[in-house]
């Protein structure tokens, strides 16, 4: 026995020699750990040290098929890795606990290289957990690579190990290779698993990360002007090598606004920062931090906000609302609450089954919601599995489950609607038609109404609403009629479980506050693409917001309006506002198609004028002759309207009599017979009679007046774009017949040092739409001095129209891109 003993010892030596090193949990180095099995270069071994064959994590079934060992022949780095040979069924090679053990608070990147050969269902990856000490997993803490195939090649992997919150002692790292039904989960999916096949693995590595943490004090990130954000920065690093940081603010269009940058040495980094933000509005602030290395190490976090104007009490909107994916927590209510919204839709029926409203807590916080003027809507938008497996139907037959299961439904919408009574009167559910025919549709929604209604009378069932996107002008358009909307809530979870807001939020903010409390009350267009509503205080307020304008969404616009004496608030939908004064007794407003605007301390009367002041007929035929009309006038002014109506000729159309006497009642309205006199070619659409109201008395004032018309021909719709293209500009010309009688039209297109063509005809039968488009070739400096136009004339009548070709449009600055304060 003793002549054993020197090889004994020899063997532990050189074993102890070649093992990978266990680096102490308080090393400096950013490498803590390294697997390159290059150990076998120097003693033949059947696996590598450190690592044993097991079941891969989270597969019950036995596995022990194929064979695995380090092999020679193939490396990534080296002569040797760990390959695996495939028989069929998953395998896996698994470190030994305490071979990596970690620092309590930090993060790790495993990482490695994959090769593979003639795989086609199995896919190779990494996987890594913390344990405890007594080699238990820590739950929360597995986290799995990418699942890949790599034929011929390696292919790194990566992962992050969240150690900073997951307090662990050592590291498990797995190699392993999962058949189909185990990589999804499902011991029951039928698929054909790879008989066999080759992996190998190499160059696995465990690196200690920085920590990078950015915070803004704030549950929600909802913060108010004046007072701008402060953000709390924190990078930890257990290396003593330098790290470069650097924070950048980004608006809503990805625009840097603020940036602050450092670097970092022995010591940890914390220190709080306080942007310089230009607006309100939503912003997003991202910390990197860089380590110095020849292969650098980035790590990033980033944290969403919004600043908003100044909180005012207002009254919530109640037919604008959100669509929660389940029962809102307190925090989520709180961000509606700040949002002005007082509209909810909830899941009725939760994924195991039950009443979302039979839960107390949540009873609780909705009672608080509806005790403040707040309205829910239930809906069931799709199955529970277990209610699916009763009668073997997909998550989207709601309404075949309806009429089949009342037995199984009715008692938890029972359970739902006793609590809150007709406060949860409201029901939409999945009537997809796709998946139910219209007989079992309708059968669906009676069998739930009457179940509804022995509960709550008033109960109403309804379909979903398909599109739940923020879409301002269909919000908008729900608004005006009276009609609930609802639309995505505009926050979200981030990767660190905060709840933060969105791009959308302070859009759908600032709506919802201007609409608060004021009522549609009519619209007028202030150009020729831009049309205005008037916003007066709804008939029954508590406060007192006052008359307002909103400008919906149109082309670049630069017109002049005039809104009353004194200085107009022009606000935007991320809350900024600036002050116009008005200049000669118009007020410029200047804003484009991205754009919806609010206007503020708008003269009511003043704005009711302008709304009521019409021509009757509104369109005037582009044919040279005069046409009668009717022009109406409204008098909105608590006292008697005394002055003069004066209209100015415009080119090639005149009014007669241009000189309008006025004396009118409060609140009366008088029509007067007016010619509209057209002498040559008009341009088509929108167009306005331009003058001046003097009135007289203790209320003497003046102040410019637009009489809006439509100018066209009889039957036909004629419109125009101008469009660049690489060589000039494309002129497309849409022209419709909407009568009931054959139209025809001839078009050219003229100008300045243009070769004269002959007329186009197009014959249009009832209800034909053509396109047609002229091609003009040349420079934007060459076509801008030709002065372009299309001539279109009707045949066999007199009509004619003119379109003056735009060739380069202005683009102003944007009246709110940066408010006087934020």
């Amino acid at each position: 026995m003793m002549p054993a003993l020197p090889l004994i010892l020899t063997l532990l030596m050189l074993e102890s020699a070649t093992a990978p090193v266990r680096n102490a949990p308080d090393s400096l180095q950013r490498i803590a750990s390294r697997f390159d099995f290059e150990e076998s270069s120097r003693m033949r071994l059947e696996m590598p040290l450190g690592f044993a064959r097991s079941n891969p994590m989270g597969v019950d079934r036995f596995t022990s098929f194929g064979s695995m060992a380090p092999d020679g022949t193939l490396a990534h780095g080296g002569r040797f890795s760990l390959r695996f040979d495939l028989d069929g069924h998953s395998m896996a090679a698994r470190s030994t606990p305490g071979l990596i053990p970690v620092r309590s608070g930090t993060e790790y990147e495993v990482s490695g290289w994959i090769r593979t050969d003639r795989l086609a269902a199995a896919r190779a990856s990494l996987a890594a957990w913390l344990i405890d000490g007594n080699g238990h997993p820590l739950p929360g803490s597995m986290i799995t690579s990418a699942s890949i195939e790599s034929q011929d090649r390696w292919t790194r992997v990566s992962m992050i190990v969240p150690g900073r919150t997951v307090p662990g002692q050592d590291l498990v790292i797995e190699c392993r290779v999962l058949q189909p039904a185990d990589r999804i989960g499902d011991s029951l999916e039928q698929r054909s698993n790879d008989i066999d096949g080759t992996i190998w693995f190499d160059d696995l590595a465990v690196t200690q990360l920085p920590s990078v943490r950015i915070d803004d004090g704030h549950p929600t990130g909802i913060h108010r002007s004046p007072d701008a954000p402060r953000l709390h920065l924190r990078i930890e690093d257990q290396t003593t090598e330098p790290i470069d940081w650097t924070l950048d603010i980004e608006d809503a269009h990805g625009n840097t606004v603020d940036r602050h940058q450092g670097r970092m040495h022995h010591e940890e980094l914390e220190t709080w920062i306080v942007p310089s933000l230009p607006a309100n509005g939503w912003y997003t602030a991202r910390l990197v931090a860089r380590t110095g290395d020849a292969e650098p190490i980035v790590r990033s976090d980033r944290i969403d906000l919004v600043l908003l104007p100044p909180a005012k009490p207002t009254t919530p909107v109640a037919t604008i609302g959100l669509e929660l994916p389940h029962a809102p927590t307190g925090t989520e209510l709180d961000l509606a609450r700040e949002l002005g919204t007082g509209l909810l839709s909830i899941p009725a029926i939760t994924d195991t089954g039950e009443g979302s409203l039979e839960d107390a807590a949540t009873r609780r916080r909705l009672g608080r919601f509806l005790d403040s003027g707040g309205r829910l809507t239930c809906r069931i938008d799709h199955l529970p599995e277990s209610w699916c497996r009763q009668h073997a139907l997909d998550r989207n037959q709601v309404a075949e489950y309806l009429v089949l299961e009342e037995a199984t439904w009715g008692p938890v919408v029972d359970r739902s609607m006793l609590p809150l009574g007709d406060a949860a009167s409201s029901w939409r559910i999945n009537l997809d038609p796709s998946h139910s025919d219209p007989r079992t549709l309708e059968l669906a929604t009676d069998t739930l109404q009457r179940r509804l209604r022995t509960l709550a009378p008033d109960a109403v069932v309804a379909p979903l609403q398909k599109d739940t996107s923020i879409d301002t002008v269909r919000l908008l358009d729900a608004w005006r009629n009276g009609v609930d909307r609802h639309v995505d809530p505009p926050w979200h979870t981030d990767a660190r479980g905060r709840v933060r807001p969105t791009r959308s939020y302070p859009v759908l903010h600032a709506l919802l506050h201007h609409l608060s409390e004021r009522r549609f009350g009519g619209a007028l267009e202030i150009d020729d693409s831009v049309m205005a509503w008037y916003l007066p205080p709804a008939d029954r307020t508590t406060g007192d917001p006052g008359s307002a304008m909103l400008l919906l969404p149109g082309s670049i616009v630069d017109a002049s309006v005039a809104l009353g004496d004194g200085p107009v608030r022009v606000n935007d939908m991320s809350g900024n506002q600036r002050l116009v004064e008005p200049t000669n007794g118009t007020h410029t407003l200047v804003f484009d198609d991205r754009r919806t605007l609010v206007l503020e301390g708008v003269d009511d009367a003043m704005v009711r004028f302008h709304r009521d002041l019409q021509l009757d007929p509104p369109r005037v035929l582009a044919r040279p002759r005069r046409h009668a009309h009717v022009l109406e006038i409204t008098n909105p002014w608590d006292t008697t309207l005394e002055g003069v109506l004066h209209l100015r000729d415009g080119r090639r159309m005149q009014l007669s009599p241009n000189r309008i006497p006025l004396e009118l009642a409060p609140g009366q309205t008088k029509r007067i017979g007016v010619d509209v006199v057209v002498t040559g070619p008009l341009a088509p659409g929108t167009t306005f009679i331009e003058g001046q109201l003097s009135r007289n008395g203790p209320d003497a004032t003046k102040f410019p007046v637009r009489c809006p018309l439509d100018v066209g021909l009889d039957d036909v719709e004629i419109a125009f774009e101008d469009l660049p293209i690489d060589d000039g500009l494309r002129v497309v010309m849409k022209v419709a017949n909407t009568g009931a009688s054959s139209r025809s039209i001839e078009a050219t297109i003229v100008g300045d040092g243009l070769p004269t063509g002959s007329p186009r005809r197009f014959d249009l039968e009832p209800g034909r739409t053509i396109v047609h488009h002229f091609d003009l070739v040349g420079t934007t400096a060459e076509l801008a001095d030709r002065s372009i136009h299309v001539r279109v004339a009707e045949v066999d009548a007199t009509g004619r129209l003119s379109h003056a070709v735009e060739i380069a449009p202005k683009t102003p600055e944007r009246l709110t891109g940066v408010p006087d304060a934020p």
